[in-house]
């Protein structure tokens, strides 16, 4: 079978991976402004950043081997190996610590939408889908709202973020 990526998959395709990387910039991100250059880390980031910027920092320097978390000492690694590993190898190829961990994160966000809008066309799919225009086509409405469900948090509940009238969490930070 042939692989046909139409027009609109390409613009779907690329706003998501536009919103992965703004997602992921928005979560780890470098200042370069500020003194020193620091790492900053967004408040909804779990708590084991600095483990996980740690250890690929130990796999990057190359002394890492074999695996131990950098700050206990005889504690072998339980969890996410191969990302901090990977994140690792791209610092030792010469990209920043954010960088590091926001392009596997981004690529693979990106990944998941486009596989998600996938899935929901090809399940829901009819014959002689491909001579409508994409906005008539009922299996790329199911795709495009998997992915909306995918990006919020499963309920309607972030529209109350845009309403002036109710204090919210955007009030702290206007």
């Amino acid at each position: 079978s042939r692989i046909r990526i139409t027009p609109f998959e390409l613009v779907f395709i690329a706003l998501s991976l536009a919103l992965s990387f703004w997602l992921m910039d928005n979560r780890l991100l470098v200042a370069y402004d500020a003194p020193g250059d620091p790492l900053l880390v967004s408040a909804e980031t779990w708590g084991d950043t600095a483990l996980h910027t740690a250890l690929s920092r130990s796999f990057a320097e190359g002394t890492n081997y074999p695996t131990e978390y950098p700050f206990f000492a005889n504690e072998s690694i339980r969890y996410h190996f191969g990302y901090d590993f990977f994140a690792g190898a791209l610092q030792k190829g010469g990209l920043s610590v954010a960088l590091s961990f926001n392009l596997p994160g981004a690529l693979g966000f990106t990944a998941m939408m486009a596989l998600l809008f996938s899935v929901g066309r090809m399940l829901f799919a009819t014959a002689g889908d491909e001579r409508k225009p994409w906005w008539r086509i009922r299996s790329v409405w199911i795709g495009l709202i998997s992915v909306a469900v995918l990006i919020t948090n499963q309920s309607l509940e972030w529209l109350r973020w845009f309403n002036p009238s109710e204090p919210s969490r955007r009030a702290q930070y206007d």
